[in-house]
């Protein structure tokens, strides 16, 4: 088995399956603010392979604030190192989500790595990645109007709607 491969799927995973389960676990709520604290376990084929933590903080005018982090663990630990930290800000207005802030950065044994997501107004201009990401095969050069109107991937699962129902009729256009 490829280790690099493993390495690199092992932190997607690890950060897909928690981002994707959203937010849960010990709700707490302010008069002006509502709080979430999450934590997981992530296994895979019975195994635990990571630990995550997410604090959310939602205030009266839907301005949000998601601070997180991830770690392998386990036998998963033996193979890939990996220690990751994310930061989402961003709000609602009227049925539209924007991000304000995105950063997320993680260690993968001595090798470190960041994508930072520059925003004006709401709206994603660009992304710093450390080290820089050098185009592969038949790579497709971001353009600025690629960007308009999307949101981080975070913000992505965040769907305003009156009822369940309504969520599913909803898009978003995500950049990561």
């Amino acid at each position: 088995m490829n280790m690099r491969w493993a390495k690199t799927t092992l932190f997607t995973l690890l950060l897909a399956s928690t981002i994707g389960i959203g937010v849960g676990n010990g709700v707490t709520s302010a008069q002006a603010e509502t709080r979430f604290a999450s934590e997981y376990a992530i296994s895979a084929i019975g195994f635990r392979v990571g630990n995550s933590k997410f604090d959310t903080t939602i205030d009266a005018n839907g301005t949000y604030s998601i601070d997180g982090s991830l770690r392998s663990s386990g036998v998963a630990r033996l193979f890939a190192a990996i220690n990751g930290t994310l930061s989402a800000k961003g709000g609602r207005n009227n049925a539209a989500v924007y991000s304000t802030a995105f950063d997320v950065a993680y260690t993968e044994g001595t090798k470190s790595k960041s994508t930072r997501f520059a925003t004006s107004s709401g709206q994603i201009t660009g992304a710093t990645n450390v080290p820089e990401i050098k185009p592969k095969g038949e790579w497709v050069p971001l353009k600025t109007s690629d960007l308009r109107g999307a949101v981080d991937p975070i913000a992505s699962i965040m769907v305003p709607a009156s009822g369940r129902g309504e969520v599913c009729a909803r898009s978003l256009k995500a950049f990561d």
